[in-house]
């Protein structure tokens, strides 16, 4: 059994670090709004800036982690390039969303965040994995080149 569990957690260690990681990235997006909300700030800046906040954290800590990139120099600015265009997709859709939730369903501010979270969350690793870091980059060829 624990056999088991530990080969599962090897094989898909990527999304268990995903999780993790993509967990405290939502933690930081909802610090940062829910911060600027006591502050009085407008929940659709208050969102952008939580998207800011919580996009830095993302790269930092995903693009090694959960996605394994091996990437140096020049490719770790193409990985950044994609990976901020595809999180400012990703907020796009959430923006549309939580106005949406706001002001024609009248959904609570603070509410509204939750479900946009796990929609965000399955966009970004879709798009990270798919798109920013996909297979052939990171781990992979480096796994190539030393073969």
């Amino acid at each position: 059994m624990v056999t088991k569990l530990c080969g599962l957690i090897n094989r898909y260690w990527h999304v268990v670090c995903y999780l993790f990681f993509g967990g405290l990235t939502t933690l930081v997006n909802w610090i940062v709004y829910y911060g600027l909300l006591l502050l009085n700030v407008n929940a659709e800046l208050a969102n952008l800036l939580a998207f800011v906040a919580g996009v830095c954290f993302a790269f930092a800590t995903e693009r090694k982690t959960a996605f394994e990139s091996r990437s140096k120099g020049k490719e770790v600015a193409q990985e950044a390039w994609k990976f901020l265009l595809g999180r400012l997709g990703v907020w796009g859709i959430e923006q549309i969303l939580l106005t949406v939730g706001l002001h024609a369903l009248h959904i609570n501010e603070y509410i509204i965040k939750i479900p946009l979270a796990v929609i965000s969350a399955v966009l970004n690793f879709i798009f990270g994995r798919l798109v920013v870091f996909r297979k052939g980059s990171g781990r992979a060829r480096a796994k190539q080149k030393q073969s």
